[in-house]
């Protein structure tokens, strides 16, 4: 339902996979901070975005106590957290969350997620008013993108095409 542009129908559904999730695995497993996060995902396409940073935040302490700093789904949580504030015109929060988020990825070894959080970053750069920064970010991702391994896969024609 919420790809079909329906977030708010959807809802119901995210939280009680959230609650059955908890009650199965426990509050603080890798399956309840995915579905906290697709709940997140949800309520954000509804501009209710204090409530999705709640879960956001959650989802992110709970992967962090779990896998530790530089683990993917670590970064995940950070992105998300990222996009979120570029929603809310809170550039200055966006930028940390993306950094890390970029820098954990490359880490974990996930170049397409480090490039699309990168493409973020420079999303909110322009958004803050630093063209040149994000100028010079959206060509280091290009950059990477003709050099790099992965060419065919789809998430590098996606980021190829939002780094034009």
């Amino acid at each position: 339902l919420r790809s079909q542009g329906r977030p708010a129908e959807a809802e119901p559904l995210f939280r009680e996979a959230v609650a059955m999730r908890t009650a199965l695995l426990g509050a603080d497993h890798s399956d309840v901070q995915l579905a906290r996060s697709a709940l997140a995902n949800a309520l954000v396409a509804q501009g209710r975005y204090a409530e999705a940073e709640s879960l956001f935040t959650a989802a992110l302490a709970a992967r962090r106590a779990r896998f530790g700093p530089a683990h993917g789904a670590v970064a995940a949580s950070l992105a998300d957290l990222g996009r979120l504030a570029i929603r809310r015109d809170d550039l200055g929060a966006a930028e940390p969350r993306l950094r890390e988020a970029a820098d954990v990825f490359d880490r974990y070894g996930d170049r397409v997620a480090a490039r699309n959080a990168r493409l973020d970053l420079a999303r909110a750069l322009f958004k803050a008013g630093r063209a040149g920064d994000g100028a010079q970010l959206t060509t280091r991702v290009r950059a990477d993108l003709r050099a790099g391994p992965g060419r065919g896969d789809v998430g590098t024609v996606r980021a190829l095409q939002l780094a034009a």
